[in-house]
């Protein structure tokens, strides 16, 4: 995941994470997301493809999930 956090000033943040499974459109992560990086861009590390938004994330009792928006949903509403 790519972005401009907040706690990061004017530099661009790398995190790696997992996807961890489904959720409706959503993608879930293990990659930390912070207030900035959402709307960055997420990639596929093997392929170096762009294959998702970060949006949000789920905190969770013992860890925090972090929600990206599938690259086919994005390219689908963009061709409506």
């Amino acid at each position: 995941v790519l972005g401009y956090p907040v706690v990061g000033g004017n530099t661009i943040t790398a995190t790696e994470g997992v996807i961890s499974g489904f959720e409706g459109f959503m993608l879930k992560t293990s990659a930390k997301i912070e207030g900035g990086n959402s709307g960055g861009g997420a990639f596929l590390k093997k392929d170096g493809c762009w294959f998702g938004i970060p949006t949000s994330v789920t905190k969770g009792d013992l860890e925090s999930l972090g929600n990206i928006i599938n690259y086919s949903l994005v390219h689908q509403k963009a061709t409506e």
